[in-house]
């Protein structure tokens, strides 16, 4: 009886696994071919790196940590692509990327800021 149980709950969780994993996609790979991983990588090299008081380019909320400023940054990019697909549907007419670099690093709010996105086309390049 046990066993019939047993059997019967590995069989479940294996069915769970095979099809839950299967199928969820990185939204930041579908809207600009580069995964949300890989885009935050990016960022941490542009914004400084290891040597900047602002991981990440950070500055909008206090991280007590390299981890916390990571997954805010992780947050704000994986956010932004249901903002980005919300604004296209509205009639937006620029790529994810593109839309990315008006919200995290607005061109208008300070002039080093026109680089950003070149910045990180480079950067994703370079990970390739």
């Amino acid at each position: 009886m046990i066993f019939k149980w047993l059997i019967k709950i590995i069989f479940v969780l294996a069915f769970c696994l095979l099809f839950s994993c299967e199928g969820k996609a990185d939204v930041c790979k579908d809207a600009s071919g580069y995964s949300c991983g890989q885009i935050v990588d990016a960022i941490y090299i542009i914004e400084g790196g290891k040597n900047t008081s602002y991981p990440y380019g950070i500055q909008s909320v206090k991280c007590d940590s390299l981890a916390e400023c990571r997954q805010v940054c992780f947050n704000t990019v994986k956010n932004n692509v249901a903002r980005w697909q919300k604004a296209r549907q509205e009639g937006y007419k620029e790529g994810y990327l593109t839309f990315l670099w008006y919200r995290y690093c607005p061109p208008s709010a300070h002039p080093l800021n026109q680089n950003w996105k070149r910045n990180l086309l480079n950067q994703l390049e370079k990970a390739k």
